[in-house]
């Protein structure tokens, strides 16, 4: 079983990782959020509602950045 702590620091620092990467690796990075995204998504519904509520604000806030463009 994986640890929730461990599942959470796992998404701030995506968030973190999604605001510092430059240019030349933010293509690389978003396609491989994008070939995970299903499993991305489920994490979405973690028992452990810090987990969700962490997550659900790290997509939301890469998705204001314009990140994905």
């Amino acid at each position: 079983m994986e640890d929730d702590a461990l599942r959470l620091l796992a998404f701030v620092l995506f968030g973190i990782l999604a605001c510092l990467t430059k240019r030349k690796w933010k293509a690389y990075f978003a396609d491989q959020v994008r070939q995970s995204w299903v499993t991305l998504l489920l994490y979405l519904q973690d028992p452990n509602p810090r987990v969700s509520v962490t997550w659900n604000a790290e997509l939301r806030f890469t998705s204001g950045s314009r990140f994905w463009d």
